[in-house]
């Protein structure tokens, strides 16, 4: 890639991210551990679902969503994140929902909840730090 090229794709980016930023009212990207972003947005109840993971423990702690429907756990922590389904250290309650490794500040895990029911969940790290998904 050029010089020239690559100087108009940074201003370019940088353009969209104010753009995006200033926008306020959107559903904010999310990164995985892997590089890749997503957005979700859950247009019929017009909400993000998101449960962001700080040095506090995971916010909301309860969410409730509709089958089908992917949450992104964000790690704001100062430390690492591994989301898991209950029960500490097996992570049977619900197969499939584990992080399966630890991801540093500024990543985070999507998963789409596809069985209805109340899943706990943790961060495997700290299994005192617990939350609930409401699938209806």
């Amino acid at each position: 890639m050029s010089k020239r090229h690559l100087l108009g794709f940074v201003a370019f980016s940088l353009l969209l991210a104010g753009c995006y930023h200033a926008g306020g009212g959107l559903a904010p990207a999310t990164t995985t551990s892997e590089g890749e972003t997503h957005m979700h947005f859950d247009e019929e109840n017009g909400k993000e679902n998101t449960v962001v993971y700080t040095d506090a423990g995971f916010s909301p702690s309860a969410i409730t969503v509709q089958a089908g429907t992917a949450v992104t756990f964000v790690n704001e922590s100062s430390g690492v994140m591994w989301v898991a389904s209950a029960v500490h250290p097996t992570h049977q309650n619900l197969r499939g929902f584990d992080q399966l490794k630890s991801t540093g500040h500024g990543t985070s895990y999507s998963y789409t909840f596809t069985q209805a029911g109340e899943w706990k969940y943790h961060d495997h790290r700290s299994p005192g730090e617990t939350g609930t998904v409401v699938v209806q």
